[in-house]
């Protein structure tokens, strides 16, 4: 009885695990730009959300509007698009405390399509290790002189 109690547990935990969540925090243009052209690749968005900064905003107001959705179902990983940014002040805000979400800077497409499109069946770090790999391997130099 335990160990099939143990492996029911397991399963459970994987499907909590692949419940993600994505939220781009970008500068204004960037974060609509990325997700309109994610549609060319992912068939379902509705674990995507972005929200974009701008001059008329506090950064008050838009950490606020993210800390609107966030919640303890989830597994929530934030992405940036410049590490030493107010972008990603707001997500250190937003993340800091929760140990259900997790946050990457220098977001690319590979980045966002990885995220978006493949299982998180390990754990966590093993995750995000394969994500920003995977991220890291989509920026080349091609000299086609």
């Amino acid at each position: 009885p335990f160990s099939g109690f143990a492996n029911q547990r397991k399963q459970t935990d994987m499907k909590q695990l692949d419940e993600k969540q994505v939220v781009l925090i970008t500068h204004k243009g960037v974060g609509k730009g990325l997700y309109e052209t994610l549609g060319y690749f992912v068939a379902d968005l509705s674990s995507f959300h972005y929200f974009e900064i701008s001059e008329n905003e506090t950064l008050d107001h838009v950490e606020a509007q993210i800390n609107a959705i966030i919640d303890q179902k989830h597994t929530y990983f934030l992405a940036t698009d410049f590490g030493l940014s107010s972008s990603t002040q707001i997500a250190v805000h937003v993340s800091k405390g929760k140990e259900n979400v997790h946050l990457l800077t220098g977001v690319n497409l590979m980045m966002l399509f990885t995220l978006l499109s493949t299982k998180m069946d390990t754990d966590i770090e093993s995750y995000i290790e394969y994500v920003l790999t995977t991220a890291k391997q989509d920026i080349r130099y091609w000299n086609v002189t």
